[in-house]
């Protein structure tokens, strides 16, 4: 069995309840819809952690100079009993802010197993989310803008001939996820001082590009449900960015 195979169980069993609360609201079944609900919930649920992520990253810059001054206080001092003390006084300045230095990982850390899991789950949607029906009882529940949700954009542009508008879309789901994980990158960026500027400059803008580039491959070759997610998450991550920002602009981190 797949090591997350308890968590494909339990994000089936929330795609089943989302199912269930459309059909029964709506009067439909689409697995498609069920995506963009479950992404909705997953980052609501996430949003202190982001905020907190969020701020202790600002924190990080402003504490930045701190940080900077310790290492070179112990620049050329290489013994063990020196390296101890230097590593003791930048925990205390992380502790003196309340900052965790490895704090940024853990949004990671949750949302790359959801998105195996989805991956899985997506991949074997009958079994997952037993009321929607088979493909062949119910084929729309399936499809969401024309494409088959458990069906890569990749696999669906060989396949053009049954699918007269999948060469359009099959294109449009990864020029989407690529120009908002741009507007992500861009929104992700803290402000530097002039002094860091140079230096953080060249790997902030390695990132603008690769993350988009990233996107693109992995929303063509993988289902189009897991583009959904990726599309879905961007747009709900671009928003709650948007807000944080306006929110710590305005907050004195004194």
């Amino acid at each position: 069995m797949f090591p997350l195979g308890w968590l494909n169980q339990l994000l089936g069993l929330a795609m089943n309840g989302i199912d269930w609360c459309m059909y029964h609201l709506l009067g439909v079944h689409n697995v498609g819809w069920c995506i963009v609900i479950f992404t909705l919930f997953v980052y609501i649920l996430m949003y202190p952690l982001n905020a907190k992520q969020q701020k202790s990253s600002r924190l990080m810059n402003k504490i930045n100079p701190e940080i900077k001054a310790i290492q070179k206080k112990y620049k050329n001092k290489k013994d063990q009993a020196s390296q101890m003390k230097m590593n003791q006084e930048t925990q205390d300045i992380y502790a003196k802010y309340g900052i965790s230095p490895f704090g940024g990982c853990l949004p990671l850390l949750i949302t790359m197993p959801i998105l195996f899991a989805l991956y899985n789950v997506i991949r074997n949607i009958p079994y997952y989310v037993n009321g929607i029906g088979s493909m062949k009882e119910n084929p729309e529940a399936y499809k969401f803008l024309g494409l088959l949700v458990n069906e890569s954009p990749m696999s669906l542009f060989k396949d053009r001939a049954n699918y007269p508008y999948a060469g359009i879309l099959v294109f449009l789901i990864p020029i989407l996820a690529m120009v908002l994980q741009f507007i992500n990158t861009k929104l992700l960026q803290v402000k530097t001082d002039a002094g860091e500027q140079d230096q953080m400059q060249s790997s902030m803008k390695m990132m603008n590009y690769m993350m988009p580039l990233y996107s693109v491959f992995i929303v063509f070759f993988l289902p189009v449900g897991v583009g959904i997610y990726w599309i879905a998450g961007s747009v709900i991550r671009s928003f709650q960015q948007f807000l944080l920002n306006k929110h710590f602009d305005k907050m004195d981190l004194e």
